[in-house]
């Protein structure tokens, strides 16, 4: 179905193409991150070129969680949705290379810095302390630093960013586990939904803390083994 869904998409039949992905995604029957995206962007296309800006940015907003790269090239769109999806992928890039590679540097700036001083100025000390940091490094278990919520920052003594990671991951996760309860007590037996737009809410916010949430992961984990 959703297969026809882009055909509809394409032959510019924008409201067949939502009767046809809406209910996959109301039912969660769509599993991989390829599937999910591809929804988000049939629903984001059609819903703007129907007038519906609102929920369009929404669909664009979860697809740039799930395929931060992904591309609408093969779609014909008017000027106002291509301005749109360009809009909502640019801000996800300025976020993307904001904050991780921007800290990132500034990091390895200090580090370095610091070690030129210490070189510098107290010789011996500086090769100690290095001897220690290396002890340390090897005190630790190296299995928790694969380990989410902040583990491998407490265990590497980086309380701040420990906190950061547990907090974040934590508040996403129950939100999207929240959400899915309450997705599912709306649910009608038939599949069907009594509240249509509230349960679009539901699923639309599932899927976005649930995306960020992983990607969070990825962060923490890569933070903590580098």
């Amino acid at each position: 179905m959703l297969k026809q869904a882009e055909v509809e998409v394409k032959n510019h039949n924008y409201k067949t193409a939502i009767d046809l992905t809406l209910p996959l995604l109301d039912a969660l029957k769509l599993s991989t991150v390829e599937e999910i995206s591809q929804g988000h962007k049939i629903l984001g296309i059609a819903r703007c070129e129907l007038g519906d800006i609102g929920n369009a940015k929404e669909h664009f907003e979860t697809l740039v969680v799930f395929s931060p790269k992904e591309s609408i090239q093969d779609f014909q769109l008017s000027q106002v949705c291509q301005k749109l999806f360009n809009k909502v992928m640019g801000r996800a890039e300025v976020r993307r290379k904001g904050v991780m590679p921007k800290n990132s540097d500034q990091l390895h700036s200090s580090e370095n810095k610091s070690a030129t001083i210490e070189i510098q100025t107290v010789p011996k000390p500086t090769i100690n302390l290095r001897l220690q940091e290396q002890s340390q490094e090897s005190d630790i278990q190296k299995w928790k630093l694969w380990i989410p919520f902040g583990v491998g920052q407490f265990e590497k003594n980086e309380k701040k960013k420990g906190t950061f990671f547990l907090t974040t991951q934590s508040v996403l996760f129950s939100t999207a586990i929240t959400t899915f309860i309450l997705f599912k007590i709306d649910q009608n037996a038939d599949g069907t939904f009594d509240h249509a737009r509230r349960a679009e809410t539901y699923r639309i916010t599932l899927w976005s803390s649930l995306g960020a949430g992983v990607v969070s992961t990825i962060w923490g984990i890569w933070d903590a083994k580098k």
